[in-house]
């Protein structure tokens, strides 16, 4: 048996064990906190009080601090920087609060420590550009996609590889970083659908995280779809982990996702911006 065989054939068996893993009643997947979980579910509500989304809030003060650190990041602050989170909820309102109460919950989602925590959080840092990307995306003119809309599910598309790694991490399975690559994007989708569920995203948002790369919806949720892939390229030729090279923009799926929302053309110097900022904000 060759050298080159026996790597492909332990690579198949992983991801089957992986695969497994992810589907065994048994696992419990990685879960928000329970008051970003709340404000997820009170602000699909009508007539919600922000005064009562804060004291969901409050409830949770490391939460709370976490939200507020977001909100006074330069992303969200501008010239106006909020001293309370009722204060930023005052500012924000309810759509813009739940997506700063979502990045908050993302970067606070435990993941493995030890060898896998560098990239971990380097996933981390990934889902929130990719957020702020699909939202800078979606508010240029043709995309017709709602811009908190794109970032949620932008923040959200990559988030099924942090499970991924706390299974690598918890079975302690002899894998380098560059092996680790394939794994997380074989997996992620799986993952991430189970964590739809177990967060109760709304169905829309599942529908679009885990069919985004097949670019397979129609419609309004097609073209959130187009803008998150969209979003995911800028994303990649930011990050100086991705050895993005230019031959990418011209690939089949790139341009297929910008015709879907609308776009011909993109500023992408200044969409690079947002990214390559997001990306050096870190957690």
């Amino acid at each position: 048996m060759s050298v080159a065989y026996a790597i492909r054939e332990t690579m198949v068996q992983t991801l089957l064990d992986l695969r497994a893993s992810l589907s065994d009643p048994n696992y419990t997947p990685p879960m928000l906190p329970r008051a970003a979980m709340d404000v997820m579910r009170l602000s699909r509500q009508t007539n919600v009080d922000l005064s009562r989304l804060a004291h969901v809030l409050e409830q949770d003060p490391l939460l709370a601090a976490s939200v507020l650190r977001v909100a006074q990041s330069p992303a969200y602050a501008r010239r106006w920087e909020p001293r309370s989170v009722r204060e930023a909820l005052g500012r924000l309102g309810m759509r813009g609060m739940r997506a700063v109460v979502m990045e908050a919950a993302i970067k606070a989602v435990p993941f493995p420590a030890g060898r896998w925590q560098k990239q971990a959080n380097q996933v981390q840092k990934r889902c929130v550009a990719m957020g702020h990307v699909a939202r800078a995306v979606a508010q240029l003119p043709q995309s017709g996609v709602d811009p908190e809309e794109a970032f949620l599910t932008g923040l959200l598309s990559d988030v099924g590889k942090l499970a991924v790694l706390g299974l690598i991490a918890e079975q302690g399975l002899p894998m380098e970083r560059s092996g680790s690559q394939p794994v997380l994007e074989a997996l992620h989708t799986d993952a991430v659908a189970l964590l739809a569920r177990s967060w109760h995203l709304p169905e829309p948002v599942r529908d679009v995280l885990v069919a985004h790369h097949s670019l397979a919806l129609q419609g309004e949720l097609g073209r959130v779809a187009c803008v998150v892939r969209v979003s995911e390229t800028l994303v990649d030729m930011a990050d100086d982990q991705h050895r993005w090279v230019p031959a990418e923009l011209n690939e089949t799926g790139y341009r297929r996702a910008l015709r879907g929302c609308g776009l011909q053309e993109l500023p992408v110097a200044e969409l690079l911006f947002v990214a390559k900022r997001t990306l050096a904000a870190g957690g």
